[in-house]
C-alpha cells in the first residue's frame, strides 16, 4: 500500500516541522476542505478564511491524529466539517428559518433529475436550501452521519435532524420540479 506509506511519510515530515511537507499537506487536501466549505454553504468571501482556520486547526492538532484509528483524510474531514459548523452558528445567529413553509404534503415526480446534474450545478442548488436543511442534507447524504451524530454535532434531536433531511429533499423536489429552473439547468 504505497498511498498509506506516503501518508506516513508526510505525517512524520509534518510532525518534524519541515515547511516543504506542510506545502503537500496542503495540496493534498485544500481542494477537498474548499469544496467543503462551498458545499456547506459559507459565503465565497469567507471559504479561504474558513480553510485557513481549518489548516490551523490540523497544524495544532496533527499531533492527536492517530493512523490506527483511520485514514487521514476522514480525520480532515470531520475537523473540517466541526469548523465549518462552527463558523455557520457564528454567521447565523438570530436568523430563523421557519420550517412551516415547507410542508410534508408535497409530491413531485421524476427521481431521476438529480442524475442529471453536474456537480456544479448540484452544489448551486443545495446551497440555496435553509441553513438547517443544508447543513442536516450534507451532514447525512453527503457525507454519511447518521441522525445521531448529526444530532449530537447540531445539538437538535435526532427526530429534528429527520424532519429536515426530509424537508431538504421536498424542498430540492420542489426547486427542480419548476420549469425555469429545469430549463436553467437543462433538464427534462
Amino acid at each position: 500500500m504505497p498511498e498509506r506509506e506516503n501518508e506516513a511519510q508526510l505525517l512524520a515530515e509534518c510532525r518534524a516541522g519541515k515547511d516543504a511537507a506542510w506545502g503537500r499537506f496542503y495540496q493534498l487536501f485544500g481542494g477537498y476542505v474548499y469544496s467543503l466549505c462551498r458545499r456547506y454553504g459559507v459565503a465565497e468571501g469567507e471559504i479561504v478564511d474558513t480553510v485557513q482556520e481549518v489548516f490551523a486547526q490540523v497544524f495544532l492538532n496533527l499531533k492527536s491524529y492517530d493512523p490506527v484509528k483511520g485514514a487521514l483524510k476522514p480525520w480532515v474531514r470531520a475537523l473540517a466539517i466541526n469548523i465549518v459548523l462552527m463558523h455557520l452558528r457564528k454567521q447565523s445567529r438570530g436568523r430563523i428559518v421557519y420550517l412551516e413553509d415547507y410542508s410534508d404534503d408535497v409530491q413531485v415526480s421524476g427521481r431521476g433529475v438529480l442524475d442529471q446534474l453536474n456537480q456544479e450545478a448540484l452544489l448551486s442548488i443545495v446551497a440555496k436550501l435553509p441553513l438547517n436543511l443544508r447543513l442536516v442534507f450534507n451532514l447525512s447524504v453527503v457525507d454519511g452521519y447518521s441522525h445521531r451524530e448529526i444530532a449530537e454535532r447540531l445539538t437538535i434531536s435526532e427526530a429534528t435532524s429527520r424532519q429536515h433531511l426530509t424537508r431538504a429533499k421536498q424542498w430540492l423536489r420542489r426547486h427542480l420540479s419548476q420549469p425555469s429552473v429545469k430549463q436553467a439547468y437543462g433538464l427534462f
